[in-house]
């Protein structure tokens, strides 16, 4: 603190005696991680900045745009905020977009700047000096800042229109694989927190020659900050009435000299599920991020809501360097999803803010009651997975199987499926879902139905397989496999292209796949999962997904057929919708036996009636014959 109390001293009296300063530019952009032509716009601005790191600032805000973006949702409020502020309520026509010292260039516009720009702007003089400096409280958590505004001449500006702005800066942003669907994985000069809020603060309205205003903050890091040693702040000044600012300044990095993280693509490297409540062999592995050598940390763990559990270490570990902690055996509970967390805590005995750095978390699903066949799932539930399905992203990139919503051409309603974007991912990189664990050993004849579409690149293909396994996968067997053409349509229109996508069921959009699993049906209980190997091809959906009594090809499009109440305790009513009419029920039970055939109260428009009165409680199928085809539903009858 003394330090910066001299260096302002020193200054002040520079800034007094008359002398001007450049203007240093600040280039405020738009970007997001769907945005096709983005990273081509991203490069050029990030070239500009590194060949004239003392000319100018980049400020960089991650919006939405087809797809999900993490570094936009982790503070997505004050940036959307901002950046309508400058650039408007239409942002996706803005996009790349940038504004030079508060004076906006227009769309898909990186490409008109230059160095020869950058000193146009930077050579005209300005009456304002900036310094910001920053330091991190002791106890590694926070961020202490000074921040001083000075003028060399006299200046008048409205009441409200002179503005203060500081901004807390991350420098680079790492990704294995792209978070979003434009291939971009690494994202540098990213906006993170504004302080005290994205409207800034009021300077005064009248400065003479040598005023200086000098602002102290202090304020806590945010929990979504990736890592602590690529944190800055940038300072500005802006008349909101134009829009043009004054002046801008950046601070230098500070490097966190006791800094411990978790390496997420070594720990907890556990399967998905299991079969037992305890699982034995898993570690955690430990890096020194700083600048000093590791003497001790506390690693901390826990499962789902209870208390954390402590694991004290001390050695000597080097940086860059990892030590694996064995954990105890895991208690999990009882069937369902549980969450295994883990943290890292005190290196060497420093308190220091959370970040992701820091924090790791993993899911496990416990199943030891099977469910009950069929399974027919149009993923238009929310929230996938769902409860007893789970997902394996194998690479551990976090680009992985998708619940994605996209209107269907040329219907009215919205289709829904899984996804995958394999353009964005490396070479090899494995998927897998999951269905839940199934127990079939009533039945004797089962198949497995869905519909697929993919986009092939002409390269090395890509390959989905599916596998079962009779011993909750301890070892799977490989009961389909198909491989480039089998699976490529480049007809196909995307929803991020287009907006929509075909619903028909043709060699131009989507094509049924039929599996027969007749010879697992002797089986207590069997578990099914999807593996998607990903090597050159294009975006991947899955949807319309059947396995259960080989009762006949569900269709998707007949899903908006309405049954209730479900379950029931006898009546049930089918509603077709006013675009179709049903044509006859059958009612089944799990082993595909039929138990009811009904055609009263099934015209033409009509709600069907059935009653199941008297019939066994359990689960039974309905087979639905309707003006526009078949589908069959699962519906459980209590008592």
């Amino acid at each position: 603190m003394k330090n910066i109390s001299l260096s302002l001293i020193l200054l002040l009296f520079f800034f007094v005696s008359g002398a001007q300063t450049p203007t240093k530019v600040l280039l405020e952009m738009t970007t997001a991680t769907g945005c096709f032509h983005c990273p081509h716009g991203n490069h050029i601005i990030d070239s500009l900045a590194r060949q004239q790191p003392d000319k100018v600032i980049v400020l960089r805000y991650q919006l939405p745009l087809s797809s999900y973006d993490p570094i936009y949702y982790q503070d997505s409020a004050e940036i959307l905020r901002r950046a309508k502020d400058i650039f408007g309520d239409s942002l996706q026509y803005s996009l790349p977009g940038t504004y030079l010292n508060g004076y906006y260039k227009g769309r898909n516009n990186p490409e008109d700047y230059s160095s020869a720009i950058i000193d146009s702007v930077y050579q005209q003089p300005d009456h304002f000096q900036l310094i910001l400096q920053h330091q991190l409280t002791p106890d590694y958590d926070s961020i202490a800042v000074i921040f001083t505004v000075t003028s060399d001449t006299i200046q008048q500006f409205l009441p409200g229109m002179l503005k203060g702005q500081l901004i807390l800066m991350e420098d680079s942003i790492f990704y294995k694989t792209p978070p979003g669907n434009n291939g971009e994985k690494h994202f540098f000069f990213e906006c993170r927190k504004f302080n005290p809020s994205q409207s800034g603060w009021d300077l005064p309205t009248s400065w003479t020659p040598g005023m200086s205003q000098t602002f102290r903050y202090a304020f806590p890091i945010p929990p979504y900050i990736y890592n602590l040693n690529n944190l800055y702040l940038i300072g500005f000044i802006q008349e909101k009435s134009t829009m043009h600012i004054l002046q801008s300044v950046k601070d230098a990095q500070i490097k966190v000299p006791s800094y411990a993280g978790i390496d997420i693509y070594k720990s907890l490297d556990l399967l998905p599920y299991t079969c037992d409540t305890l699982i034995s062999g898993a570690s955690v592995y430990v890096k020194n991020m700083g600048e000093n050598m590791l003497t001790s940390f506390k690693l901390l763990f826990t499962i789902d809501s209870r208390p954390f559990d402590t694991i004290p270490w001390s050695g000597a570990l080097l940086p860059d360097s990892s030590v694996a902690i064995a954990l105890p055996i895991l208690k999990l509970g009882g069937d369902g999803h549980h969450d295994i967390k883990t943290r890292v805590i005190l290196p060497n005995g420093h308190v220091v803010a959370e970040s992701f750095a820091n924090n790791f978390a993993t899911g496990i699903e416990v199943n030891t009651i099977p469910d009950d066949p069929p399974i027919h799932e149009y993923f238009k539930r929310a929230k996938f997975p769902y409860k007893g399905w789970f997902i394996r992203n194998v690479n551990r990139d976090g680009n992985t199987w998708m619940q994605v919503n996209y209107p269907a051409t040329p219907g009215n309603y919205k289709l829904t499926s899984l996804f995958l974007r394999p353009f964005t991912m490396m070479p090899g990189t494995i998927n897998e879902f999951f269905l839940p664990e199934l127990a079939v050993h009533q039945m004797s004849s089962m198949t497995l139905y869905f519909d697929v579409s993919h986009v092939g690149t002409g390269g090395i293909p890509d390959t989905l397989s599916v596998l079962m396994s009779n011993n909750c996968g301890t070892s799977w067997q490989e009961i389909y496999r198909k491989t480039g053409t089998e699976l490529a349509y480049t007809n196909m229109p995307w929803p991020e292209w287009v907006g929509s996508l075909d619903d028909s069921t043709n060699t131009d959009a989507w094509k049924r796949q039929t599996v027969s699993v007749s010879g697992y049906a002797a089986n207590s209980r069997i578990m099914i999962k999807f593996r998607y190997i990903h090597e050159e091809g294009n975006n991947f959906a899955l949807r319309n997904l059947y396995m259960g009594p080989n009762v006949g090809i569900p269709e998707e499009g007949l899903s908006r057929i309405t049954i209730y109440p479900n379950p029931t305790t006898g009546f049930l009513q089918i509603d077709p919708g006013s675009s179709r009419r049903l044509e006859s029920v059958e009612v089944l039970n799990i082993l595909g036996n039929k138990v009811l055939f009904s055609e009263e109260n099934l015209k033409a428009g009509a709600i069907g009636q059935i009653d199941l009165t008297g019939k066994p409680a359990g689960i039974y199928l309905l087979r639905i014959a309707t003006s526009e085809g078949l589908t069959t539903r699962k519906i459980i009858l209590n008592r």
